[in-house]
């Protein structure tokens, strides 16, 4: 075998080979359907056949990697990471081979969960509600685990209304619970950002959200994706009381950033 690494734009190619893990790779897929100029992919080839890509997206803090192959072009992948700090999303297979490169790498694992429009089951709670720009203060303190945002984190939540459908469940004129339509694809939605406030949980405040959030697509879409870290046990029950199932596993990589799934 003979892998040869090269910088690429043929979208369609690299959207084919990633077509038969769709749900798992569902993030990348997004970035290629909206033709996302920040993301850059380096594809591995043996001969005319794409056997591994790696996506770099670069954001002003960091970097975030997703590294897709089958275990065969790891190693050659990971030169084109030069890098000080990242994220890196990748397979079990190759989890490996990327900590003797970057020895200091912190690694968690994550179930990545499907639900079927057909399996969901629906909790409706009238104080679930998709959020508007005016809403960036409740976000914004929610974020902040209840404490009083600063304008600077007020700011980024009004970006993050504008940007994403959010939704946010009440307590007054607080944000409690909260999650994100993360991507939209052809193919289904990803969501993301589920959290409830300490104070508020074991009240089936998230299943709701996640309700408020399948019941606002529209009916094209059957398909709903989010990921969950392997320990975090009550959000894994959580989700598979609104429908959702393991389908696959993902492994988050960090290194020198700080940051956790």
């Amino acid at each position: 075998m003979s892998i040869e690494v090269e910088t690429s734009k043929d979208h369609d190619a690299i959207e084919e080979f990633l077509l038969p893990d769709r749900f798992s790779n569902i993030y990348i897929i997004g970035d290629i359907e909206a033709r996302d100029e920040k993301a850059k992919f380096s594809v591995a080839k043996d001969g005319d056949h794409i056997i591994g890509i790696l996506l770099s997206y670069e954001f002003d803090d960091y970097p975030v990697l997703w590294l897709y192959d089958r275990g065969s072009a790891t190693m050659q992948l990971l030169d084109r990471v030069t890098y000080g700090k990242f994220v890196m999303i990748t397979g079990e297979s190759s989890v490996q081979r990327v900590l003797k490169v970057f020895k200091e790498a912190s690694v968690y694992r994550e179930s990545v969960m499907h639900a079927h429009r057909s399996e969901v089951r629906y909790y409706h709670n009238p104080e679930v509600r998709k959020l508007e720009p005016d809403d960036s203060y409740a976000w914004a303190k929610s974020i902040n685990n209840g404490e009083e945002p600063d304008n600077k984190l007020i700011k980024k939540a009004e970006t993050k209304l504008i940007n994403n459908d959010c939704f946010g469940l009440f307590c007054g004129e607080d944000i409690v619970s909260r999650g994100v339509i993360d991507v939209k694809t052809s193919y289904g939605w990803a969501i993301g950002g589920m959290y409830t406030l300490p104070s508020f949980r074991n009240r089936g405040y998230a299943t709701s959200v996640m309700s408020g959030i399948i019941e606002a697509a529209s009916e094209e879409i059957n398909d709903f994706v989010l990921y969950v870290r392997e320990n975090n046990k009550p959000a894994v029950k959580s989700y598979a009381r609104s429908g959702f199932r393991p389908i696959a596993k993902r492994v988050f990589i960090d290194f020198n950033t700080g940051t956790k799934p």
